[in-house]
């Protein structure tokens, strides 16, 4: 998360057809995303409330997760 509070997502060619996910510490799903290739993603929109979070990124052949504290 950037110092001005926006979340950028930036995907490579190993992230083709994959989906992001992220979760509150809850396991609410607050957004999914679908993505085909090289782009960003802006998810500042979604206005995260301070706390701790969960993305999660995958296609068929891969799979990594994060945690992100927003202050």
């Amino acid at each position: 998360i950037s110092k001005n509070g926006m979340l950028h997502f930036t995907t490579n060619s190993v992230l083709q057809n994959a989906k992001l996910q992220m979760f509150d510490v809850t396991g609410n799903k607050i957004t999914e995303e679908n993505f085909t290739g090289n782009e960003n993603l802006d998810l500042s929109r979604l206005k995260l409330s301070q706390g701790v979070y969960f993305l999660q990124v995958f296609n068929t052949s891969t799979s990594f997760k994060t945690k992100i504290i927003v202050e």
